[in-house]
């Protein structure tokens, strides 16, 4: 295995998102860098990001779940090191 990658916020955003043309070449991404990389790294900004995102996605569909947001970013926290800013 390989050494450290940072993950993009893009890549969490496209691979959590069904409805995006991406999702799957997400994914597939995000799934090689864990069969590739020892360790994955994301940023307290990343995850800023990826909840600015979401969270206007699912206000825009008039499905805000801010509840299911926080548990997937629980869940990246578990997955991934995290860089403090």
């Amino acid at each position: 295995m390989a050494g450290n990658i940072f993950i993009d916020t893009n890549i969490l955003v496209y691979g959590n998102n069904s409805l995006s043309p991406v999702c799957a070449a997400a994914q597939t991404k995000l799934q090689e860098a864990v069969n590739t990389y020892e360790r994955l790294w994301v940023s307290r900004q990343v995850f800023r990001e990826f909840a600015a995102v979401v969270s206007r996605e699912m206000l825009a569909a008039g499905n805000p779940d801010f509840i299911k947001l926080e548990s997937i970013i629980q869940q990246f926290e578990r997955d991934f090191s995290v860089a403090e800013d």
